[in-house]
């Protein structure tokens, strides 16, 4: 494994990162000292770095973001389904335990089969990211309150984050050019 590479990835992730957070402080307001002043959208951070993770973890590139932006596209989507289902399964006397093991089990798997299976060649073929916004969805959408729109925020917020992680191995590849040998210069040249 070609540890320079490796090495300069590393940096172009943690230098790119913190010019993401420093916009995003300045852009939601970032005041520690009268949290009050802050954008309750600041918090939410963690979803642009969930799609950076993915994207870092996936290697992923100019050429899959359109196949990660599709597929983390229709996440929410796959939460509105769950929701439903629950509410009819719910209505019809099952348990609130017992219709949410029902709705997770089906949806996750029709989920899966659907990006992994049939799916697999189209652009909606990226399921860790189709994962991450359906679980962005869990994490931020409060069923009693129709009007609160964070699980939408963080679902666009992790697709500039999928978008803006696609930029680090090209960086990284370009690093490469100027400071290492021609067989050091490529991700595969890491593995």
């Amino acid at each position: 494994m070609n540890k320079k590479f490796l090495f300069v990835l590393a940096t172009v992730v943690t230098v790119f990162i913190s010019i993401f957070c420093i916009i995003w402080a300045a852009v939601f307001g970032f005041d520690p000292a009268n949290p009050q002043n802050m954008s309750p959208l600041f918090s939410l951070l963690w979803c642009a770095f969930a799609g950076l993770g993915l994207v870092v973890a996936q290697q992923g590139s100019f050429k899959t973001l359109p196949n990660m932006l599709c597929s983390a596209a229709v996440g929410p989507l796959y939460g509105m389904l769950f929701f439903g289902l629950l509410d009819i399964l719910m209505s019809n006397g099952v348990s609130a335990l017992v219709a949410f093991g029902i709705c997770a089990l089906a949806v996750t798997y029709l989920l899966a089969l659907l990006h992994v299976v049939v799916l697999e060649k189209t652009y909606f073929n990226a399921v860790a990211m189709t994962l991450g916004t359906y679980g962005i969805w869990f994490a931020l959408k409060d069923p009693g309150d129709p009007t609160n729109y964070n699980w939408l925020y963080g679902a666009v917020f992790f697709l500039i984050g999928t978008a803006y992680g696609t930029i680090f191995v090209p960086i990284t590849v370009f690093v490469m050019s100027k400071i290492a040998k021609p067989d050091e210069m490529s991700i595969e040249a890491a593995e």
